[in-house]
């Protein structure tokens, strides 16, 4: 169980979701904010490693998807509504589907479509690590204010990013510090 989070069971993984120290970042690609009602949805995309958004959001991350070019790629940063940090970054790694399984959501009338994702990096970073970030698409307010599916500026995305595969930040919702496989 996770002291922060008593009604969460941590995953048992076996490999390190945190093992590369480089993200690769082709020319064009995108970065997106997706904010969560529910740490047990995305522990959930964290074990079975899809994602799904609302109708709108999802429409707009098949088209950032279906727009991909020359090897360009679209990076996810997962944060929890009202937890004050981001928890995770993903690249998206399929488009949009209705033959993926949502029944892992507990009302997946909701989230009839999914997309594959690929978890890079999974650490809590607090919002106060992210506050100078700011998003001009967004009123000029920092990336910790955004809303879901919220697109970022690339070099907004890239900052995320380093601050991501920093040293300093080892702690994570979903990994046990007791585990050596799960800490790098």
């Amino acid at each position: 169980m996770s002291p922060e989070y008593p009604n969460i069971q941590r995953p048992r993984i076996r490999y390190n979701k945190n093992a590369s120290n480089y993200i690769d970042i082709p020319p064009n690609s995108s970065f997106f904010v997706i904010k969560s009602y529910s740490l047990q949805h995305v522990q959930r995309a964290y074990e079975h490693n899809i994602w799904s958004s609302t109708h709108s959001g999802n429409k707009k991350l098949s088209a950032a998807y279906n727009a991909c070019r020359d090897g360009s790629k679209i990076f996810l940063f997962f944060s929890v509504n009202g937890s004050g940090r981001f928890c995770g970054v993903t690249e998206m790694v399929s488009d949009v589907s209705k033959d993926l399984d949502t029944s892992i959501w507990d009302n997946n009338s909701k989230y009839g479509s999914a997309f594959k994702i690929k978890w890079l990096c999974v650490r809590d970073i607090d919002n106060r690590m992210m506050r100078h970030l700011i998003v001009p698409d967004n009123q000029n307010k920092p990336v910790t204010n955004s809303r879901d599916t919220q697109l970022l500026p690339k070099e907004v995305g890239i900052s995320m990013l380093n601050i991501f595969q920093s040293k300093h930040f080892k702690t994570s919702t979903f990994l046990d510090p007791e585990d050596p496989d799960e800490n790098g």
